[in-house]
C-alpha cells in the first residue's frame, strides 16, 4: 500500500475492517466496538472525514487517549465515569461529551449518508466537529500537548464509518477549514445522488 493510502486504523476491539478505511460492527451482541486511529497526534493540526453508514442508533466519533477504558468500554460505552477526561466525542443523537459529562446538546444528529469532519489542534487544545449540511458545532477544549487518536465507537450491528485524513494545505483557522470540508462533503454527496443532466465541457 502506497504512502498516500496508509491504513488509517490502529488499535481496535470488536471491529471488522475492510477496504481503505472502513470500520464496521458485524456482531449483534450488546457490546461496544471501538477503533482508534493508527497514529497518535502529538502536535500541530489534523483533520479527518468519517463517512457514516449502516445502523447509527448508537454511535460516537471523536478523539481519545490510547487507554484501555476507551478501547474496551463498559456497557455504557464512552458515556461512563471511566472515560471522563479520556474521550471527547460527538454522538449520533447530537450530544458532545467528555466521557459521560455533557458539554453541548447540539440537536444536530447524524445518520447513514452523513459525513462528519473532525479537526484537532493539539497545540491550542481545540477540537472541532461539523456534519455535512449543518453549521459547525461548538468548539471543544481538549488537553494541550496530549497524545490523542481519532476514534469511533459502534453499538448497533452494521454501524460503520469510513475514515479518511484530509490534508491541511492552508494556514486558515482550523474551524474555517472544517466548515469548508463539511460543505464540500455535502456538495459531493448531492452531486452523486443527483448528477447534472448536461455534461460540463472544458473549453
Amino acid at each position: 500500500m502506497s504512502a498516500g493510502h496508509l491504513w488509517p486504523w490502529g488499535r481496535s476491539e470488536g471491529c471488522c475492517m475492510e477496504g481503505r478505511g472502513l470500520c464496521r460492527k458485524d456482531s449483534s451482541d450488546h457490546n461496544w466496538s471501538v477503533a482508534l486511529g493508527r497514529e497518535a497526534v502529538k502536535e500541530g493540526r489534523r483533520m479527518w472525514e468519517l463517512r457514516i453508514s449502516g445502523r447509527t442508533g448508537r454511535m460516537s466519533v471523536g478523539v481519545s487517549k490510547g487507554c484501555d477504558e476507551a478501547v474496551a468500554p463498559t456497557q455504557n460505552g464512552w458515556v461512563s465515569d471511566a472515560c471522563d477526561g479520556k474521550v471527547w466525542h460527538y454522538a449520533s443523537t447530537g450530544g458532545i461529551r467528555c466521557g459521560k459529562t455533557v458539554l453541548h446538546e447540539t440537536g444536530v444528529r447524524f445518520s447513514e449518508g452523513d459525513v462528519i469532519v473532525i479537526g484537532l489542534d493539539v497545540d491550542r487544545g481545540q477540537l472541532h466537529f461539523a456534519r455535512s449540511g449543518a453549521s459547525p458545532l461548538p468548539v471543544v477544549e481538549v488537553p494541550k500537548g496530549e497524545e490523542l487518536f481519532v476514534a469511533v465507537a459502534l453499538f448497533m450491528q452494521t454501524g460503520a464509518c469510513d475514515l479518511r485524513e484530509v490534508p491541511l494545505l492552508s494556514p486558515a483557522p482550523l474551524g474555517q477549514l472544517v466548515a469548508a470540508a463539511s460543505m464540500h462533503a455535502l456538495a459531493a454527496h448531492d452531486h452523486h445522488m443527483h448528477p447534472p443532466s448536461v455534461p460540463r465541457l472544458s473549453l
